[in-house]
């Protein structure tokens, strides 16, 4: 398992600077568990089951996000990972950047989940030398 949640959120209250007086405790594993259901509708796969590093950033981000939507940061009406789009930030908002990031390793399970061998029966081919 790649995701460990008290991390997670401990590194996102670093970067944020947002402590358990701003968003509580609470609060805070109310976020990270949309971050983790939003990106795994996204990539259609629990997360506890993903071996990949890529999971735990893209929570990480996902959840820094969430955060400045919760404290009122940044608009998140209808906000879902997926309906997002760049172009919708601040140009100058280090938001931006936070969401090139969730993107790029949302991304990256997205590819690999889609990855793998696939059973083709084909019966309508003869080979031969």
């Amino acid at each position: 398992m790649v995701l460990d949640k008290q991390n997670i959120i401990d590194e996102c209250r670093s970067l944020t600077q947002f402590d358990d007086v701003l968003i509580s405790d609470v609060e805070m594993e109310t976020l990270y568990q949309i971050a983790v259901e939003d990106i795994e509708g996204i990539i259609g796969r629990d997360l506890e089951e993903v071996e990949n590093r890529a999971a735990g950033r893209a929570v990480f981000w996902s959840l820094c996000l969430f955060t400045k939507i919760h404290v009122g940061e940044l608009d998140g009406i209808d906000f879902s990972l997926g309906s997002m789009r760049i172009n919708q930030m601040p140009r100058r908002d280090i938001t931006r950047v936070w969401y090139k990031k969730s993107d790029r390793y949302i991304g990256m399970l997205q590819s690999a989940s889609s990855i793998g061998i696939r059973n083709i029966n084909r019966t309508d081919r003869e080979y031969g030398n």
